[in-house]
C-alpha cells in the first residue's frame, strides 16, 4: 500500500480466500508473512500498566488440532495459566508504552516450542476482564493503581 497502510488478513486453516490475498499482496511487491498454525501452539496476552503492573497469561487451546488457530473460536476448550514475562519482553514493552504515550496496553505474544516471544500487536484499550476472570490476577486493582500514579 503506497499510503503507508498496514493490511493484516486474519484467517482460518484452508482459508482459499486468504491465499487469493496473500498471493495478490506478493504479486505486489508487498512483504508477506505467512506461518503455520502448528508452529505456534500456545500464544499469550500481556497485560502492561505503565509501572509495575506486569500481568501474563499463557492461552492453551485444550484440543490440539485447535493449535494456532483463532482462539475465538472455540473458548470453551482454552485453559490459561500465570507466566512471568521475561526482563528483556519487559524492557521492550516499557520502552514501546512510553514511546506510544500510553499508560496500559494489552499485548498479544506468540510463544514458539523455544521459549521465544513473538510481538503481534498492542491495543491501548485492548479488552482483560476475560483475563482476571479465568486466573485471578488482580489488573482491575493494578489498572486504578496507575491511572491514579503520578507520572513525571
Amino acid at each position: 500500500m503506497s499510503d503507508g497502510r498496514t493490511l493484516l488478513v486474519l484467517t482460518q486453516r484452508y482459508d482459499a480466500t486468504a491465499d487469493f490475498v496473500v498471493a495478490e499482496l506478493a504479486a505486489r511487491d508487498r512483504p508477506v508473512f505467512r506461518c503455520d498454525p502448528g508452529d505456534f501452539p500456545q500464544t499469550l496476552t500481556l497485560v502492561a500498566l505503565w509501572g509495575e503492573g506486569w500481568h501474563g497469561s499463557l492461552r492453551q487451546p485444550g484440543r490440539p488440532e485447535a493449535a494456532g488457530l483463532d482462539w475465538r473460536t472455540d473458548y470453551d476448550s482454552l485453559s490459561y495459566s500465570v507466566v512471568t514475562v521475561p526482563d528483556p519482553v519487559r524492557e521492550a514493552v516499557r520502552r514501546l508504552l512510553a514511546r506510544l504515550r500510553l499508560r496500559f496496553g494489552a499485548l498479544d505474544f506468540i510463544v514458539t516450542p523455544h521459549d521465544e516471544w513473538i510481538f503481534l500487536e498492542i491495543n491501548p484499550n485492548g479488552q482483560w476482564a476475560w483475563l482476571q476472570d479465568a486466573t485471578g490476577l488482580p489488573i482491575a486493582a493494578a489498572i486504578a493503581d496507575a491511572l491514579t500514579k503520578e507520572t513525571t
